[in-house]
């Protein structure tokens, strides 16, 4: 798969993902406060994320697995460009 190749497949996934899913922007907003929610009691100290930290995040998720023996799995590349392109839609919304 070329490069054009695997970005048309990304846009046909983050397409397929917003009808099953929602908005990103709202969902990882909402994961954002619940995230949010969950640190401040574990750390007993406030913390605030947005969708775009969730996104972000995820990514880092994505790269771990990458890291430990899914280094031939295309779907963690193409979930990691997905969650970029989430991330991206949320910060571009900001300016």
């Amino acid at each position: 798969m070329n490069k054009i190749e695997f970005l048309d497949e990304v846009k046909d996934i983050v397409t397929e993902r917003e009808g099953q899913y929602g908005n990103p922007d709202r969902i990882h907003g909402v994961i954002a406060e619940l995230w949010s929610l969950y640190l401040s009691e574990t750390a007993g100290i406030p913390v605030k994320i947005n969708g775009a930290d969730v996104a972000m995040m995820q990514i880092q998720a994505k790269v771990g697995r990458f890291m430990c023996r899914q280094r031939d799995h295309i779907d963690t590349v193409l979930d990691i460009a997905g969650y970029a392109a989430c991330a991206g839609e949320i910060v571009s919304k900001r300016q």
